[in-house]
């Protein structure tokens, strides 16, 4: 059961971060990162940031080694 709740937490963490990182960024830049997510891994934000590392990948792609 204690994994099942944290399973539900993080994806609830992973969607609040999405949006943080939407509003940050815009739209059309998170479409970008979100389209090479899944070109690459097969996976949607929300889920590529309860993966980290393959989000910090996109990213450094996106914006350098400071990402």
């Amino acid at each position: 059961m204690y994994e099942y709740v944290m399973s539900g937490l993080d994806h609830l963490l992973a969607k609040s971060l999405n949006e943080i990182i939407e509003k940050n960024l815009g739209a059309k830049t998170v479409k970008k990162i979100d389209d090479r997510l899944f070109e690459k891994f097969g996976l949607s934000i929300t889920q590529a940031i309860e993966e980290f590392d393959k989000l910090d990948l996109v990213l450094r792609e996106f914006f350098g080694k400071g990402a």
